[in-house]
């Protein structure tokens, strides 16, 4: 060691291009992951990502920083700037599991991103192995949060892939009221749904199948159940339909949470009054809103 220092003190200038060296290198380094520029496309970075994802490839983190900019340029009202950093992990809401047998980690977090008041939730797998044969289609999905954890102003916000509600046992209205009916029944209530809580970002729908119960009244029968959305807001059905099992008219009335709906559905497309005056009489409300609709498209 002695030595060492004896040469740097003969020969300054040495020592002197070797540190210089050094910094050149770190300052390449750095510079270069600055404009390297994401090969995804355009990004918007989160700033704290690295330190709360310490062990994520950078390959991942592009795919991150450019999902967030295309949600975000969805969602940007005319005359806003898209930022190109900024954004943070919400703090208390980073998740990520190991999976040793498929060497694959999963995990979601909040961002929030404070210029534009606008906060998404995102979703992610990873592996050390890009070829993976267990990785699915998407690595990365970034969504709308429900409204009870945005922390900003709620608004319209747009999914890339989409707002279609998920039932999570539509199955049980399969069974009632076969396939094709409750197709068109499970339609006109996600239309409701999305129209009524368009800042939702999430429709988790669940069928409280306790509630189902079934009257037979001739010529028609009528089903009631309640649905949740969210966990949160539940809501009552009505659905009343001909005996043959809504192949000529299926007529729908929900409400809940201060609002109510009305939905007739024909062959012909045909508003039929008498079904119009059968829901304005249910709702007690005769301005209620009735949307027609035609059958045919759907059930056979």
């Amino acid at each position: 060691m002695d030595n060492i220092i004896a040469r740097i003190k003969e020969r300054p200038m040495v020592a002197i291009g070797v540190v210089g060296g050094i910094i050149i290198v770190v300052l390449a380094f750095v510079l270069a992951g600055l404009l390297r520029g994401n090969p995804y496309g355009k990004e918007i970075r989160i700033d704290n990502l690295s330190s709360v994802y310490a062990d994520m490839p950078q390959n991942q983190k592009d795919r991150i920083f450019n999902g967030l900019y295309e949600v975000v340029k969805l969602n940007v009202p005319e005359g806003y700037e898209i930022p190109d950093s900024g954004a943070v992990v919400r703090n208390g809401t980073a998740e990520q599991e190991y999976d040793k047998k498929t060497n694959i980690n999963t995990g979601s977090f909040i961002v929030d991103i404070a210029s534009i008041k606008q906060s998404y939730n995102v979703w992610f797998e990873w592996s050390s192995n890009e070829n993976n044969p267990y990785l699915g289609g998407y690595t990365v999905v970034v969504t709308c949060l429900p409204k009870n954890l945005q922390l900003y102003d709620s608004w319209a916000c747009k999914s890339l892939f989409g707002s279609e509600p998920e039932w999570e046992n539509s199955y049980q209205l399969d069974y009632t009221f076969g396939a094709k009916p409750s197709l068109v029944v499970v339609d006109a209530l996600s239309d409701f749904l999305v129209a009524e809580y368009p800042d939702s970002g999430v429709y988790n729908v669940v069928i409280d199948e306790a509630s189902l119960k079934r009257e037979y009244e001739q010529p028609d029968l009528t089903y009631f159940f309640k649905i949740v959305l969210n966990e949160e807001e539940r809501f009552s059905v009505t659905v009343r339909m001909d005996d043959f099992y809504g192949r000529d008219y299926v007529a729908i009335y929900i409400s809940g949470n201060g609002v109510k709906k009305g939905f007739v559905l024909t062959e012909s497309g045909d508003p039929m009054v008498s079904l119009s005056e059968w829901l304005v009489g249910l709702s007690g409300d005769e301005q209620l809103s009735i949307e027609t609709r035609s059958l045919s498209v759907v059930v056979e």
